[in-house]
C-alpha cells in the first residue's frame, strides 16, 4: 500500500473509532490523541513537512494497535490488567506530545522563531518516547493497513466488550478483596479440593492406540498442538468419526505423547457411565492447572475466598470465573493442552456454548484436542471459526493397515490361549478375511476376538462370522457394529425364561445406572434375587475385559446406542432390547428398597444430629456396601423417570419418608455432599402429592435445623448455606396458619435457622443478606426473649454479636459497638443471674467490644474488656484444657498490643510471651494450622522486645518469624507474603537498632520489593502497608547517607497516604503526619529548609488536630515532632519560635514520663540537649549549660541501665556540653568531656568491627 493511501486508511480507521460507541475506554483515550495531535500540527507554519510526517507516523501505528487489539493479539499476549495499563501509558505519552506542541504554538512570534531551529530534536525526542510507549504491544511490522474499516471497528467493539466483562469480573474480586492487613491473610485455608474433581476421567496408558498403528492422524494432530502462536487465541482440533473407528484410542495417545513432553494440563474423558462427570469438566481443569502454575492456583484460590459460592458452580461461571481471567498467567513458551474426548457422550447447550464463546478469549498457547461422533447439536462448534474439523476416516489404505496390525495381536492371544491345539491358526488367508470384512473399523475386530476368546469353538466361530451375509459388503459403520451385535445375541438362551430375566435385569442395569457397578452391587441393589455371574460368561464379548470385581462396562458406546434404541425399532432385535426409561423406573424401586433394608441405627456415619459432638463422622470406602452407597446418591435421579408409581411403590417412598429420611440424610453428608432436594420436591408435587404430608414435616426440620450446627464445624460453607435454606422451606411447609398458633419452639427453630443462614451468606461474601437475615432473627428472639427471657436471652445476645460483625463488614463502627455493647450487657445479667453454663460466648463478646472500642480509637476502654475476656478463657482453659488454648492466645496477643499503645511495656512483653507459648504448644502438635500464628506472634515479641531496648532478644525472635515464613513460602510462596514483608521489614528494624545499619537495607527492600508485587496484582487493595514499609526503607537509606534515595522513598510513601486520605479523610492521618517528620529530616539533611520546615509544620498540625480528638493520644508523636521543628526554626534563624517548641516538646515528654516512669528518659534527655542549644543561641548560657549537664548525666544512667545501647547519644550530648563549657570559659572541663567522648567513640568502632563479624554469621 502506498505511504498516502497508508495514511487515510490510517485516518479514516481512528475517525471511525472515536466516533463508534462500547470501545474499550483506554483504546478511545488513545485514538482521541492521535487525532488531536494530527489537528494541532495542521496549525505550524515553519517546519510543516517534518510536523506533517510525524503527525501520519502516529497516527500509522495507532492504527496497528488498533488492528492488533481487532484481531485478538493484544487481548491474549498480555493479561487484561496489563493491556489497560498499556494503553493508558500510550494515551500519557501522547497527552504530553499533545500538550508539548501545544505550548509550542502558543509561544510568541519572536520566540517560536528562535525556538523552530530546534524542532528535528524535540520531534526526535517525541518519536523515542513514542516508541517506547508502543513497544508494550509487540507491533509486527508485517501487519497491513487495512482498509475495512468497518470489520475492524466491529472487532474492535466485540474485544472491547469482553476485556471489559473481564475488567469488571476483576473489579468486582479486587472490590471484595479483604484487606489483607496483617493476619489476616490465610491462603492456606483455602483448599482447591472444594472444588468437584471428575476421579477417574483422565487418559489410561492401556487404552491408547496399539504400538505402530494411527501414526499419521497421531503426528498432525501432535504438529498442530507444537505449531504455537502465543499471540493469537485458543484453537480446538475436533476428531469426528464413526463410532468403534478408534477415536477414543487416539484422545488416549495424545494425551500420552503431550504428559511426556509436559505439554498436558487435562486428560478428560467424558462416560455414559458417569452420570456427573461432564458437569465437573472446568472445575476439574480447574485443578489441574492449579497444579500446572503455581501462581495461577493461588489466584483460583483468591477468587473462591472472595465467591465461596464457586465451588458449586455451573460450567460457565467456572470457565469464566476460575479459567479465563487467569489464563494469561502462563509461560508462553510452550503449549497448554486439554484433551477433550468423547464430546459426544458429554455435551450440553451450556458447555457447547462455553466452548464457542469462551475458549477464543483463552491465550493462544492454550490447545484443545476434543474427539465426537459428527453429531447434529455440535455442528454449529464444527463450524467455528476458532475450530479446525477432521473426520477420521477409517477404512482408507493406511486405517485397513493399522487394522491388520491389530487383529493378528488380538488373534495371537486367542490362539495363546487354546496352545497347542490352534497351532498354526489363523491362516493368512483368514486374517485377511478378517481385516478385509472390517472395513477399517477396529473395535469390530476387537469385538470379535473378545468373543472367540469366550468360545468353545473360535475356528468354526470365526469361519461363521465371516461367512454370514458375506454377500453384502459396503455397510456403513453403525450397521458393522449393529450386525455383529445381532450375531452375538442371537447366539444366547432366549428360550430359558430365567435367562431372559436376568438378562433385562442384569443389562438394563448396566445400561441405565449412573455409573458403573460391579456385579456384587447389581446382585445388592436386587437384594439377591438374581446371580448375575452365568450370565456374564454370555455377555463377555459386548463387555470390556475387567479384572473381578471391578466395575462392569460396556465394550463400546455403539453397543448402548443398539441396545436402547435401534433394537427397539425392529421387532426382531426386541427381545435383547433395553427400554432404559424402563429400567431406571425399575431402579428407583430397586434403590428405595434397599436404602429402607439397609439402613438402621447402627449404620455407619448415622447418628451424629442429635448428639452432643458437633463433628461429621468420616465413612471410609469398604464401611458400608457399594449399592448402598449407589441407592443414597441417585435414588432420587431415577425417581424423576418415574411417572405412574405403583401403590407398592408409594409404600415403599412413604416408609422411607417417615423411618429412614434422616438416617439417609446422615450418611450422604457424612460420606458425601448434601444431596439437591430439588429432584424430590418436584417429583412429589407433580407425581405423588398424596406424599407431601410425608415430606414436609417437622421432623425435616429439625434434622437440617441440627445439620446447619454441624456443618459449620467440618467448614463445608456452601452446604451450611443449602442446609439452612432447606431448614426454612420445610419450617415454612408446616408453618401454623396464624400467628397466635405458632409455639415458641416454632419461632426458635425460625431464628436458628435464620442465624445459620447469616453465618452462611457471610462465607459466601453476601453481605448485604447476612445482616438482613440476621436483623430478622434477632427480631424473632426479641419477642422470644420477651416472654421467656430465661430461655432466649443468651441466643438473642449472639445473635446481636452476630449483628455487630455483619455492620463491622460495612465499616459501621458506630452502630455495630451498639449491637456489641447490648449483647454483653444481656450475658453479663445472664452471668449474675447464674443463668449462663460457660461464659465462653461472653468471653468473645467482649474480645468483640474491645475490638470496636479499638476501631473508633477507644483504646483504654478497649484494654478493659480484652482483659476480662482473657480472665473468662483462662478459667475455661483450666477447666476444659486446650479447648480455649487458641482464643486465649488470640486475646493475650490483642491485649499486648493494646499494652504497648498504652506505654505499659514490661506488661506488654509479658502477654505476649504467654501468648507465644501458647502458640508454640499449638504448632507442635499441628504445624500446619498454627505455624504461621506463632510467626506472627513473633514478630509481637520482637516489636515489645524492642521497645524495652533489649535488641538481642527482639532480633532473635524476628529471626525466627521470618525462618517460619521462609519456610511456609517454600510450600506457598504467595500465601503468607504479605506476612512475610511485614517481619522483614521489623527484621531491618532490629538490625538498625543494633547499628547493623548495612545489613538492615536488605530485608526492607526485599519487603517494599513484595508489597509491590502484590499491590501490582491486587490494585485495589489499600497501600497503607507498602507506605510504611517505604517510610522504613527511607530511614535505612538515610543511615547509609543515601539522601537522594530516602527522599524518594519517604515522598512516595506520603503520596500513598495522601492518596489514602483522600479516600477515607478519617483515616491514616497519624501515619501521614509521622512520614511528614520523616520527610522533613530527608529534605533538612538536603538543605532544602523552606521545604523541610513546610513539612514539619503540616506534621506539628496534624498531630494537634488529632488531640483534639483524644487528648490522651499522640502526645509522643507530637513531642517528637516539635523536637524536629524546633531544629528548622533555629536553622532559618528562628530562634526564638525554636525555643518555644523544644520546650513545649520537653514538657510533653515529662508528663508522658511522670505517667510511666523511666519510659520516656531518652526522649528527655534528647529534649535537653537540643534545649541546651536553643538556651545558648539565645544568649541564657548558664541555663544552657544546666541542660547540657542534665542531658550527660540521664544518658550516663541509661547506658549502665541498658548496657551502653545509648553510647552514641551520650557522645552527642557529651560534645554539647564541651561547647556550652566552653562558651562558659571553662576549658579544662570542656578538654575532659572531650577526652570521655573520645573514648566511647574509639569503643564505638571497635563496637563496629565486632559487629561486622556479628553480621558475617
Amino acid at each position: 500500500m502506498k505511504a498516502s493511501d497508508a495514511g487515510i486508511a490510517a485516518i479514516r480507521l481512528l475517525e471511525a473509532l472515536s466516533e463508534a460507541t462500547d470501545v474499550f475506554p483506554p483504546l478511545k483515550s488513545a485514538v482521541g490523541g492521535a487525532l488531536y495531535i494530527a489537528k494541532l500540527v495542521k496549525e505550524f507554519r515553519s517546519n510543516k513537512k517534518a510536523w506533517a510526517q510525524f503527525a501520519d507516523h502516529i497516527q500509522k501505528n495507532m492504527s496497528l494497535v488498533v488492528q492488533v487489539f481487532a484481531n485478538q493479539q493484544a487481548t491474549h499476549a498480555v493479561t487484561p490488567r496489563k493491556l489497560e495499563s498499556s494503553l493508558k501509558e500510550l494515551n500519557n505519552v501522547l497527552i504530553v506530545i499533545g500538550e508539548e506542541i501545544g505550548h509550542l504554538q502558543s509561544l510568541k512570534s519572536s520566540r517560536r522563531f528562535t525556538s523552530f531551529l530546534k524542532d528535528p530534536e524535540k520531534i526526535q525526542g517525541m518519536e523515542k518516547d513514542l516508541e517506547r510507549a508502543l513497544s508494550l504491544f509487540h507491533l509486527n511490522a508485517d501487519i497491513q493497513l487495512s482498509q475495512d474499516v468497518s470489520k475492524i471497528v466491529e472487532d474492535v467493539q466485540s474485544h472491547s466488550k469482553n476485556l471489559q466483562e473481564i475488567n469488571d469480573r476483576l473489579d468486582r474480586m479486587e472490590a471484595n478483596m479483604l484487606s489483607y492487613q496483617a493476619g489476616q491473610v490465610n491462603m492456606n485455608s483455602i483448599n482447591l479440593s472444594e472444588l468437584p474433581y471428575a476421579q477417574g476421567a483422565t487418559w489410561n496408558p492401556t487404552l491408547m492406540c496399539h504400538p505402530s498403528t494411527r501414526r499419521s492422524i497421531l503426528k498432525e494432530v501432535m504438529d498442530w498442538i507444537g505449531n504455537l502462536d502465543a499471540n493469537g487465541s485458543a484453537k480446538i482440533f475436533c476428531l469426528t468419526g464413526v463410532p468403534g473407528s478408534g477415536k477414543t484410542a487416539i484422545a488416549h495417545s495424545i494425551a500420552k505423547c503431550c504428559a511426556d513432553k509436559q505439554w498436558l494440563a487435562t486428560g478428560f474423558f467424558f462416560n455414559r457411565d458417569d452420570s456427573l462427570r461432564a458437569s465437573k469438566v472446568f472445575s476439574t481443569i480447574a485443578q489441574d492447572l492449579a497444579g500446572r502454575n503455581h501462581s495461577y492456583g493461588v489466584l483460583v484460590k483468591q477468587a473462591i475466598k472472595l465467591d465461596p459460592s464457586l465451588c458449586s458452580a455451573g460450567l460457565t461461571r467456572h470457565f469464566n470465573e476460575l479459567i479465563a481471567p487467569f489464563s494469561g498467567n502462563f509461560p508462553q513458551d510452550k503449549p497448554i493442552v486439554i484433551v477433550l474426548d468423547g464430546l459426544d457422550e458429554g455435551y450440553s447447550k451450556e458447555l457447547i456454548q462455553v466452548l464457542l464463546d469462551g475458549i477464543p478469549k483463552l491465550p493462544g498457547i492454550f490447545k484443545i484436542f476434543s474427539t465426537s461422533r459428527d453429531i447434529l447439536e455440535l455442528q454449529g462448534l464444527f463450524q467455528s471459526a476458532h475450530t479446525i474439523h477432521k473426520n477420521f476416516v477409517h477404512n482408507e489404505v493406511v486405517g485397513f493397515n493399522d487394522v491388520d496390525i491389530v487383529a493378528q495381536a488380538h488373534l495371537r492371544e486367542v490362539s495363546e490361549i487354546w496352545g497347542k491345539k490352534l497351532e498354526g491358526w489363523p491362516s493368512d488367508d483368514t486374517k485377511q478375511r478378517l481385516v478385509d470384512r472390517s472395513e477399517g473399523l477396529m473395535v469390530w475386530v476387537v469385538a470379535i476376538c473378545q468373543y472367540l476368546k469366550a468360545s468353545i469353538d473360535p475356528v468354526n466361530d470365526l469361519e461363521e462370522l465371516l461367512e454370514k451375509d458375506k454377500a453384502k459388503i459396503d455397510h456403513d459403520a453403525e450397521e458393522q457394529m449393529d450386525n455383529l451385535y445381532v450375531k452375538v445375541l442371537e447366539k444366547f438362551r432366549w428360550k430359558d425364561q430365567k435367562f431372559m430375566k436376568t438378562y433385562m435385569i442384569a443389562m438394563g442395569t448396566i445400561l441405565s445406572s449412573k455409573e458403573s457397578l460391579t456385579s456384587t452391587a447389581i446382585e445388592a441393589l436386587h437384594l439377591g434375587a438374581i446371580e448375575i455371574g452365568p450370565l456374564l460368561r454370555f455377555l463377555k464379548p459386548l463387555l470390556l475385559q475387567t479384572k473381578e470385581g471391578q466395575p462392569i462396562k460396556i465394550l463400546h458406546q455403539s453397543l448402548y446406542d443398539f441396545l436402547t434404541k435401534r433394537a427397539l425399532t425392529v421387532e426382531k432385535w426386541n427381545i435383547f432390547a433395553v427400554d432404559e426409561k424402563l429400567q431406571s423406573q425399575r431402579l428407583a424401586f430397586c434403590c428405595i428398597k434397599l436404602l429402607n433394608h439397609g439402613l438402621s441405627e447402627n449404620t455407619p456415619g448415622t447418628g451424629f444430629l442429635y448428639g452432643t459432638e458437633r463433628e461429621i463422622p468420616t465413612v471410609k470406602d469398604g464401611d458400608i456396601s457399594e449399592a448402598l452407597w449407589y441407592s443414597c446418591r441417585f435414588w432420587t435421579t431415577h425417581l424423576q423417570d418415574v411417572s405412574q408409581p405403583s401403590s407398592d411403590f408409594i409404600e415403599a417412598i412413604k416408609t422411607l419418608l417417615e423411618k429412614n429420611i434422616v438416617l439417609w440424610l446422615e450418611l450422604t453428608v457424612s460420606k458425601g455432599t448434601l444431596q439437591d432436594f430439588d429432584h424430590l420436591f418436584n417429583w412429589v408435587d407433580e407425581n405423588c402429592p398424596q406424599l407431601a404430608s410425608h415430606l414436609y414435616t417437622e421432623n425435616m426440620t429439625r434434622a437440617f435445623t441440627a445439620l446447619a450446627h454441624h456443618l459449620p464445624y467440618a467448614a463445608r460453607r456452601g452446604e451450611v448455606l443449602r442446609a439452612a435454606e432447606l431448614g426454612l422451606i420445610f419450617l415454612k411447609t408446616h408453618k401454623p396458619r396464624s400467628e397466635s398458633e405458632q409455639d415458641d419452639s416454632y419461632r426458635e427453630q425460625h431464628a436458628f435457622l435464620l442465624r445459620s443462614l447469616s453465618d452462611a451468606q457471610a462465607n459466601m461474601a453476601q453481605n448485604v443478606k447476612a445482616l438482613s437475615t440476621i436483623r430478622e432473627a434477632v427480631h424473632i428472639y426479641r419477642a422470644l426473649s420477651a416472654r421467656n427471657p430465661f430461655v432466649y436471652k443468651a441466643q438473642l445476645a449472639w445473635s446481636l454479636r452476630t449483628v455487630s460483625d455483619r455492620l463491622s463488614n460495612f465499616d459501621l463502627n458506630e452502630e455495630a459497638l451498639l449491637s456489641i455493647k447490648e449483647a454483653v450487657e444481656i450475658y453479663k445479667e445472664l452471668e449474675t443471674q447464674n443463668k449462663l453454663a460457660d461464659n465462653d460466648k461472653l468471653a468473645w463478646c467482649l474480645k468483640s467490644y474491645s475490638e470496636k472500642l479499638s476501631c473508633l480509637g477507644k483504646r483504654e476502654e478497649a484494654f478493659t474488656f480484652i482483659k476480662e475476656a482473657i480472665e473468662m478463657y483462662r478459667a475455661l482453659a483450666e477447666k476444659k484444657s486446650k479447648s480455649y488454648a487458641y482464643e486465649l492466645a488470640c486475646c493475650l496477643r490483642a491485649m499486648s498490643d493494646w499494652l504497648s499503645d498504652l506505654d505499659q511495656g514490661e506488661e506488654a512483653l509479658r502477654i505476649i510471651r504467654e501468648s507465644e507459648q501458647i502458640f508454640r504448644d499449638l504448632a507442635e502438635e499441628k504445624p500446619q494450622a498454627f505455624e504461621h500464628e506463632l510467626a506472627w506472634c513473633l514478630r509481637s515479641v520482637s516489636e515489645r522486645l524492642a521497645s524495652l531496648d533489649k535488641t538481642q532478644e527482639a532480633l532473635a525472635s524476628i529471626k525466627e518469624a521470618v525462618a517460619i515464613y521462609n519456610k511456609l513460602a517454600e510450600q506457598d510462596p504467595i500465601a503468607f507474603q504479605i506476612e512475610s514483608a511485614c517481619c522483614l521489614r521489623v527484621l531491618s528494624d532490629r538490625l538498625s537498632d543494633l547499628n547493623l545499619k548495612s545489613l538492615a537495607l536488605a530485608p526492607v527492600t526485599e519487603a517494599v520489593k513484595i508489597y509491590r508485587e502484590f499491590m501490582e496484582q491486587n490494585p485495589s487493595v489499600p497501600k497503607d502497608e507498602l507506605a510504611w514499609c517505604l517510610n522504613s526503607l527511607s530511614n535505612r537509606q538515610s543511615d547509609l547517607s543515601m539522601s537522594n534515595e530516602a527522599l524518594m522513598s519517604i515522598c512516595e510513601a506520603v503520596e500513598i497516604y495522601r492518596d489514602l486520605k483522600k479516600q477515607n479523610p478519617v483515616a491514616f492521618s497519624d501515619e501521614l503526619a509521622w512520614c511528614l517528620t520523616s520527610m522533613s529530616d530527608r529534605l533538612s539533611g538536603l538543605g532544602l529548609k523552606d521545604e523541610a520546615f513546610s513539612t514539619i509544620t503540616e506534621a506539628v498540625q496534624m498531630y494537634r488536630k488529632l488531640r483534639e480528638t483524644n487528648q490522651d493520644a499522640y502526645q509522643f508523636e507530637l513531642a517528637w515532632c516539635l523536637g524536629d521543628l524546633s531544629d528548622i526554626l533555629s536553622h532559618k534563624g528562628l530562634e526564638e519560635d525554636a525555643l518555644q517548641s523544644i520546650e513545649e516538646a520537653l514538657q510533653i515528654f515529662k508528663q508522658l514520663d511522670s505517667q510511666t516512669p523511666d519510659t520516656f528518659d531518652d526522649n528527655i534527655a534528647w529534649c535537653l540537649k537540643h534545649l541546651s542549644n536553643r538556651l545558648s543561641a539565645a544568649g541564657l548560657k548558664e541555663e544552657a549549660l544546666s541542660s547540657a549537664q542534665k542531658s550527660v548525666l540521664m544518658f550516663r544512667e541509661l547506658n549502665k541501665r541498658h548496657s551502653n545501647t545509648f553510647n552514641s547519644s551520650l557522645t552527642k550530648a557529651l560534645n554539647t556540653l564541651s561547647n556550652r563549657l566552653l562558651e562558659m570559659n571553662c576549658k579544662k572541663e570542656a578538654q575532659d568531656v572531650v577526652q570521655e567522648a573520645a573514648e566511647i567513640n574509639e569503643n564505638l568502632r571497635e563496637g563496629g568491627v565486632l559487629n561486622a563479624a556479628f553480621s558475617s554469621t
